[in-house]
């Protein structure tokens, strides 16, 4: 997906095919302190605060997962349970943040 900054918050698909879908998103300032609450409580450290921008725009466009092979910060049980326990305070439903593996249709012993 890709994100283009401005001050208020907004939605517009970009494109309607599957091959090429991009979502225009603009960051409010609720955005920016719920990212900036994930660093200060340390689920998301200060200097990934993007990463934090990621997963609080998944959260507030309902997504049902974020899907990273980000495994230093993002994939990992605290930062999956500190999102959801702050979330759930704001009113937003339970996020997975996984990895690609876990979103494919494979099966683990095809080839």
């Amino acid at each position: 997906m890709s994100y283009i900054l401005s001050p208020e918050f907004q939605v517009t698909k970009k494109k309607a095919s599957m091959e090429n879908l991009a979502l225009e998103v603009t960051i409010s300032a609720e955005v920016m302190e719920l990212a900036a609450r994930y660093v200060k409580e340390e689920i998301i450290p200060q200097k990934y605060e993007e990463d934090a921008l990621h997963i609080v725009m998944a959260s507030i466009l309902d997504c049902n997962a974020v899907v990273s092979l980000n495994f230093s910060h993002m994939v990992k049980l605290k930062t999956i349970m500190g999102v959801n326990g702050i979330n759930a305070t704001l009113g937003y439903r339970p996020i997975e943040i996984v990895t690609p593996l876990s979103v494919t249709n494979k099966e683990h012993d095809e080839e």
